[in-house]
């Protein structure tokens, strides 16, 4: 619609295409800056890109940056402002980049000015975040095997996240505080070594015992699903690192509308958008990111 209004679909209220981060006005040049679609990392409010500033023997640096976009067309968004022609910016890759930055307790842009990873509200500053070479980051783990007892536990822990967000797509409290306990019981179990295959699982279990630490009495729907979204951050992660090791097919589900339009994400096994956030009131609302 061309004005202010409700969803003839869903009865939410219209909001403005500019607070979701696209621009809708005129483009002073005739040939406008573009990026290919799968370079900026959309948070509702925000569109952010991760910005080459540096390449050379020592590897290369990557700054976060918030863009402005513009109507996205034939798989390219117009940038409106934030870059400028000649920039090298990731175009795929963006949520590994991301996803490394919160596994190592640094500032992401998906967290940035939003309750962070630990579960309580950022005090940081607006600094655009950098990752290089020296951050000594994980590497791939593509080509090692887990153990057995490992895989299996991870998969274990999965499978109860799911439980949670099930109950949360059918408004289950119930059933949710169950998962929650169960959770928490699974993780507790897991036995980790100290070789680099777990070491990105110690930093994840290691979040969410703050994540849980700081939400330990659940009692609302509300409740629940703003702690949904601390814990698919930390489950985001584990499968970015782990998911190719772990029987199953996940999906990165994505709600722009969640929390005001801020946005959030989560894990689902299907590819039909079944929404946690809201539930049965908006249950297909949001889109499979990966």
């Amino acid at each position: 619609k061309d004005g202010p209004g409700t969803c003839d679909i869903c009865g939410m209220p219209l909001v403005p295409a500019e607070s979701l981060g696209y621009a809708t006005s005129g483009f002073e040049n005739s040939n406008p800056l573009i990026i290919p679609a799968t370079a900026p990392l959309l948070t509702g409010e925000r569109a952010v890109v991760y910005v080459e500033t540096n390449n050379d023997n020592t590897g290369a640096t990557y700054e976060g940056r918030e863009v402005i976009l513009g109507p996205s067309v034939q798989g390219y968004y117009i940038v409106k402002s934030g870059l400028s022609e000649g920039e090298k910016v990731v175009v795929n890759g963006a949520f590994r980049i991301d996803s490394e930055l919160q596994i190592h307790a640094k500032k992401s842009m998906m967290t940035s000015g939003s309750a962070d990873i630990s579960g309580t509200k950022s005090q940081e500053n607006n600094n655009s975040p950098q990752i290089s070479k020296e951050d000594n980051l994980t590497p791939s783990i593509s080509d090692n095997p887990l153990p057995p007892d490992f895989s299996k536990s991870l998969s274990a822990i999965l499978d109860v996240y799911f439980q949670f967000v099930d109950a949360l797509t059918k408004d289950d409290m119930k059933s949710a505080k169950k998962a929650l306990t169960e959770f928490e019981t699974v993780r507790k179990t897991i036995k980790a070594g100290s070789n680099s295959l777990y070491r990105d699982w110690n930093r994840i279990s290691d979040k969410i015992t703050e994540i849980m630490k700081n939400n330990k009495h659940i009692e609302t729907l509300d409740e629940a699903r703003s702690l949904l979204d601390l814990l698919s951050a930390q489950m985001i992660l584990l499968q970015k690192q782990y998911g190719n090791k772990i029987n199953g097919t996940r999906y990165i589900a994505y709600c722009p509308m969640a929390f005001n339009n801020k946005g959030a994400y989560w894990l689902q096994r299907e590819k039909e958008i079944l929404n946690p956030y809201f539930g049965p009131v908006m249950l297909k609302c949001g889109e499979i990111r990966q």
